[in-house]
């Protein structure tokens, strides 16, 4: 079972975070390799994570690149044997990108953002 059943239509399936050892790391790498992506991080708990990009995916999502408070959450979650799903939806439009966030922010207030609006 995908969270993507109970959290946002729009947001496909990209991949799952991974753990081996202490190095986290990313399922694959199988999704359209275009810049504009809306994505969050979910779990079967919902959405934990928010974020937005005008980059290639797979560079923003390069792992060492998550801030550190969220590579501890995503670890955290990892170890605990619950699964950590990478969910997004292509969009090249810059404006798109930034109220789309913000209408997720504002729907699932994410734990793991740093600032969720009132």
């Amino acid at each position: 079972m995908t969270t993507l059943e109970f959290i946002d239509p729009r947001l496909e399936y990209v991949t799952d975070f991974t753990l081996k050892g202490e190095r986290l790391g990313l399922r694959s790498f199988d999704w359209r390799d275009e810049s504009g992506w809306l994505y969050a991080f979910a779990t079967m708990a919902g959405i934990r994570y928010v974020g937005q990009t005008s980059r290639i995916l797979r560079s923003r999502h390069n792992t060492t690149s998550q801030p550190l408070r969220v590579r501890t959450r995503i670890i955290a979650e990892l170890k605990a044997a619950r699964a950590v799903q990478v969910i997004g939806m292509k969009q090249s439009d810059p404006a798109l990108l930034v109220s789309g966030e913000a209408e997720l922010l504002a729907r699932h207030r994410p734990p793991w953002n740093r600032s969720i609006p009132a």
